[in-house]
């Protein structure tokens, strides 16, 4: 894939193991998976490239989301009706991807240096 390959599709239906972290930068919305069984999976891979994020109602286990989720920076799925009238407002209302973007976009900034901060208390 390269982008201009990928900007000929509406829909990238992915069917590989180990990808989807180099794919999500050309997505403009990310549906996570997981969300009608036990939990979600990833989402801060998506959520590095600024892209608004559904999932189905199991998150709750997954502070990102659930934090996210009251930001406004991810958006909860219940059901088929749900997913599309999301879907129709994130697609079709540019100032809300903006939004989303910048909110998921300063999400992932401000926790920047946590390996460094977690190794400063083990060096104590």
């Amino acid at each position: 894939l390269n982008n201009s390959v990928v900007q000929d599709y509406k829909v990238l239906i992915v069917d590989e193991i180990g990808i989807l972290s180099k794919i999500y930068q050309y997505a403009n919305v990310v549906y996570i998976g997981g969300g009608f069984g036990t939990g979600i999976h990833n989402i801060l891979d998506a959520v590095v490239f600024g892209k608004p994020v559904l999932f189905g109602p199991n998150y709750k286990k997954f502070n990102e989301a659930v934090e996210l989720k009251k930001l406004k920076g991810a958006f909860e799925i219940k059901g088929s009706e749900d997913l599309t009238v999301q879907l129709n407002l994130l697609l079709n209302d540019d100032e809300l991807c903006k939004k989303t973007n910048i909110i998921n976009t300063n999400f992932v900034k401000a926790r920047i240096g946590a390996t460094e901060k977690i190794l400063a208390e083990i060096k104590i």
